[in-house]
């Protein structure tokens, strides 16, 4: 005898006797939700003592050698309480849990839906019911083994629930709703908390520093921990030629007086750069160093040969441009501006 079997012989019992009853437990899980294992069978009964006289005798004739303790349902009965009856051929046992005569527990029997097992009428609790008795029991007892069970009800109602009983589950989705929002507070706050010392740590550089040509140090910053541009100035520069031969052509005449092909030597310093720029340079040269970047060759083109040699006046320096950025003001109207070099700045405007 398997637990369908049994399961209507002790339904009909029960119908018999007009003992009014329901499955519930686990076998009832696999019936409302999904098919779950289970060692026994849970049924809520309506119960007085000569009723519970009438189940004992009945159970005692559907198993010869089962056992149930007589006693044991007369107790049951008075504190409403559990009794079981074993069936000795399968193994099988049966817990008959009494119902209290209240609000509830006639609400719980009333609600009862028949199912077909095996071609007979067999009553089970609705699915809100044994959700809700999940719960009652597992706060009762505080067994992990109740923990999980609730999940496994139906996800969706059923048909033939009826959505008057919906509100059994408002609390319940009330308070998972209400901790959700908890959780997520809490943890927006851990993390306002924690980003900044996070941050801070992702960004924190060595504390190296590299010298600029102005005499100022620079240190490492930014993400990727790079050196931090060194400000923009200006610098005289020197350039050495020779003084004592000439070598080469005569130049032409728009090159001015005293004018001969220089050759490039140490022995002589020019300056080559001061800070009032014109872009009328007389003296030139082939390359110097302001900051890094190479100064621009501005010598006018009447003044070299056809071999390409630039001409030095040997009577002063003239003014040159280095590729170097030049920050300026013009007065009238308060306009900022950055110009490629010095010689690039309109006339009017202020260097800054």
């Amino acid at each position: 005898m398997d637990f369908e079997d049994l399961i209507t012989k002790i339904a009909a019992i029960l119908d018999k006797l007009s003992i009014p009853y329901a499955i519930t437990g686990g076998y009832a899980v696999s019936v409302w939700g999904r098919l779950r294992a289970t060692f026994d069978i849970d049924v809520i009964v309506e119960l007085s003592v000569v009723k519970g006289g009438e189940l004992t005798q009945a159970l005692k004739a559907l198993s010869k050698s089962g056992y149930i303790d007589e006693l044991m349902v007369t107790d049951a009965v008075e504190s409403k309480g559990e009794f079981n009856f074993i069936h000795t051929e399968s193994g099988i046992k049966v817990d008959f849990w009494v119902m209290e005569q209240d609000g509830y527990g006639r609400e719980k029997l009333a609600r009862r839906i028949p199912r077909n097992v095996l071609g007979q009428r067999v009553y089970f609790v609705s699915p809100e019911d044994l959700i809700l008795s999940k719960l009652l029991w597992y706060k009762e007892s505080e067994s992990n083994l109740f923990q999980n069970q609730p999940r496994e009800e139906p996800p969706t109602k059923p048909d033939f629930v009826d959505d008057s009983r919906r509100s059994l589950k408002l609390p319940l989705a009330i308070i998972l709703i209400v901790a959700a929002l908890l959780t997520s507070y809490f943890a927006l706050a851990a993390w306002q908390i924690w980003w900044p010392f996070e941050a801070q740590k992702q960004q924190a550089c060595t504390q190296e520093a590299k010298l600029c040509p102005d005499g100022s140090y620079v240190g490492r910053t930014g993400p990727n921990c790079e050196f931090a541009e060194c400000p923009d100035f200006v610098e005289d520069i020197i350039f050495g030629l020779e003084a004592e031969e000439f070598c080469g052509p005569e130049p032409p005449a728009e090159c001015g007086l005293g004018t001969r092909l220089g050759c490039r030597v140490a022995d002589k310093k020019w300056d080559c750069y001061d800070n009032i720029p014109t872009s009328q340079p007389i003296v030139t040269f082939e390359q110097c160093v302001a900051a890094g970047n190479p100064v621009m060759e501005s010598f006018p083109e009447q003044c070299r040969d056809k071999s390409g040699a630039l001409f030095v006046n040997w009577q002063g320096a003239g003014q040159f441009c280095i590729q170097i950025i030049a920050p300026a003001r013009n007065p009238a109207t308060g306009e900022v501006r950055e110009f490629p070099t010095p010689c690039d700045v309109p006339e009017g405007w202020k260097q800054i």
